[in-house]
């Protein structure tokens, strides 16, 4: 699968090589050539995206043209200059090569593998030794412990190993015994010895990064599904045996409370020391082999029926009676895809996946190590602190790795482990981070070059920035903002605007009684249009007795306005403002621009991008190849 990915790929790019060599000039806009196969690619992307109103080769070609001018006058503005738009740029450009920055098919190999495991459980006991966590603590005593442990399991039990060795306290004092493992429940390395290792073998030390682990491998069994439970625990501590026997009689009360057909819910709010579940009715998270302790796992799946409850079961909690509430079996690969992907965007998953993409670019690049030159740098770092290592190794110039024709140096090295503070103690560290960033660099420079597709989106969205930065300069914010202009294109194309039905233009009054209605009445006759609200504000000092709405209101938009302005419909004051009348008039027709204001800048802002297009298509040299242009391709 690898290999075809690898072949399928390699196609495109020579592909990509033999067209450009042999791809005529379809338009040139300001100097600029376009080619024949960008502008087949758009235009075959603009006829799938595009539901109907599809454009001919010609239309779409003017289109096309206008929007290279306008790009190109955003580039004589310096816009594409600016810190926004550089920044904006980045931004797109880091979130769409994440997903070419990866190996998809060793991705899609791991995650098929773990859905391969998820068809069984393996029954395993653990003997684990830790590595000490201080940096610089030598590793060697937890190794001799893991070589003592095997040597004693050629003769002795393993739980009896594991009670006096093992440094894992959770199943230290079963003799190791961890029960039933799932695919994806624990790290990738200790989940592959187990899967691994034969039923009845006991595997050898492996070495993670949290110390050394044996596996024994005591069965298998296909995967049960999973389970949605509910449970009502009352605590119980068998060093306290007073505490125990009352925990046992009030979890056998409820069991009968519950056989006599009281709600488990209810019960398991009022009584259940589980703090988490006890307020969701007892409710936990989806079960699975290995995901609970065994008494627990083993009672739940014993119950055959959802809605039935188990009898009291023990664990060192204490006493849990659980309830079924639904149940599911493994379903195919695609159903759980995306349930499996999640474990592989983070963690060590994620880490395999980006290691073998690192792996695969090593191997296109034909990464080379010099061993010779390393071991200087090693004997450096043995025999100098940090400092004296820094000053040394910067003075040194051999090749410590290579690759795609590039050399990277003793100093090089040097300089990246003194530029990031690492010490002469993480050497080895410190080399496979430096390499795997300059590998992840390089590719992340050529991901234009080697995908055409990642280039083409790139260039669609670095011209869509400028198209929109220097479309809202030149049209939309400066039409919005022109009041003159907007009252000047109104006046001149009145007869283009109209309505179907009449609209009222004025204001909705609500009084209190007929002396405030007197007054607002004299207000609207004798004060300034732009002072009435403040003047009617003035009535509201002690008490509200007058609101008002003002507007440009069609039929349907207020029983009000229906009822007293288009004598339609019905409406009845309310008791607090019994007294509504309108201050205003009907409109067949907008008498001003503000009366239809969005439309008008829309219409504005049309007005202004075709001035401006024929602007700019005197300003700036178009040329287009008709002979090139007849043999586009129109199909999709």
């Amino acid at each position: 699968m690898i290999k075809k990915v690898f072949i399928f790929l390699f196609g495109i790019v020579c592909l990509s090589v033999l067209v450009s060599a042999n791809d005529p000039t379809l338009v040139t806009v300001n100097g600029k050539e376009i080619s024949k196969s960008d502008f087949e690619y758009l235009y075959q992307k603009n006829l799938q995206n595009t539901v109907s109103d599809t454009k001919s080769v010609n239309e779409y070609l003017e289109m096309f043209i206008n929007f290279k001018l306008k790009v190109a006058e955003a580039e004589a503005l310096k816009m594409d200059t600016a810190k926004s738009f550089i920044n904006e740029l980045a931004g797109y450009r880091k979130q769409l090569a994440a997903s070419y920055l990866l190996d998809d098919s060793y991705k899609e190999s791991l995650m098929k593998e773990a859905f391969e495991r998820m068809k069984e459980e393996v029954e395993i006991g653990h003997i684990f030794i830790k590595l000490p966590t201080a940096a610089g603590v030598d590793t060697v005593e937890a190794y001799k412990t893991a070589q003592k442990v095997m040597v004693r399991l050629k003769k002795e039990d393993f739980d009896v190993v594991a009670k006096e060795l093992s440094e894992d306290a959770k199943s230290k004092e079963q003799g190791g015994y961890m029960g039933y493992l799932s695919a994806l429940k624990t790290i990738y390395l200790f989940e592959s010895i187990a899967y691994n290792t034969p039923i009845g073998k006991i595997s050898g030390p492996v070495k993670s990064a949290y110390g050394y682990h044996i596996i024994k491998v005591y069965s298998r069994r296909p995967s049960r599904g999973k389970l949605l439970v509910a449970q009502l625990l009352k605590k119980a501590n068998d060093s306290l045996p007073d505490q125990n026997v009352k925990a046992q009689n009030d979890i056998q009360l409820l069991y009968s409370k519950i056989m006599a057909g009281e709600d488990f819910a209810a019960l398991a709010k009022e009584n259940s020391d589980d703090l988490y579940s006890a307020p969701l009715g007892g409710q936990l998270p989806w079960i699975e082999g290995g995901t609970v302790v065994k008494a627990f796992e083993d009672a739940a799946y014993a119950i055959k029926e959802i809605g039935q409850v188990s009898p009291p079961v023990k664990t060192f909690y204490g006493w849990h009676i659980i309830k079924l509430l639904d149940k599911k079996d493994l379903g195919s690969y695609e159903e759980e895809k995306a349930e499996i992907a999640k474990h592989f965007s983070e963690g060590d998953r994620a880490e395999m996946v980006f290691r073998g993409f690192i792996d695969k670019l090593k191997k296109e690049y034909n990464y080379t190590f010099f061993p010779k030159n390393w071991n200087q740098l090693i004997k450096l770092a043995e025999a100098n602190s940090d400092s004296v290592f820094y000053e040394n190794g910067l003075q040194l110039n051999k090749t410590v790795f290579s690759f795609a024709d590039k050399n990277y140096t003793q100093r090089d090295f040097v300089l990246f482990m003194k530029t990031n503070a690492i010490t002469v103690k993480q050497l080895n560290m410190a080399i496979t981070n430096f390499s795997t960033r300059e590998l992840y660099l390089y590719e992340n420079t050529m991901l234009e070059k080697k995908y055409p597709a990642f280039a083409n989106l790139m260039q669609e969205y670095r011209d869509g920035i400028l198209l929109f930065a220097v479309s809202n300069e030149m049209v939309w914010e400066k039409a919005m903002n022109d009041s003159l202009g907007l009252r000047r294109f109104f006046e001149l194309n009145k007869e283009n605007y109209s309505w179907d039905e009449p609209r009222f233009k004025g204001r909705i009054v609500h009084c209190k009684n007929k002396k405030t209605k007197k007054k607002v009445k004299q207000i609207f006759q004798t004060a300034h249009p732009d002072s009435i609200d403040n003047e009617l504000s003035k009535l509201n000092v002690n008490d509200i007795v007058v609101k008002s709405e003002m507007g440009l209101f069609a039929k349907g938009t207020k029983k009000e306005i229906d009822y007293y302005g288009f004598n339609i419909g019905a409406y009845t004051p309310s008791d607090d403002f019994p007294i509504v009348f309108l201050e205003g008039k009907q409109l067949i027709k907008p008498e001003s621009c503000a009366d239809c204001r969005g439309q008008v800048i829309q219409d504005y802002q049309a007005f202004l991008d075709k001035e401006w297009i024929k602007e700019l298509r005197k300003k700036y040299t178009i040329f287009v190849d008709e002979a090139v242009l007849s043999s586009v391709s129109t199909s999709n």
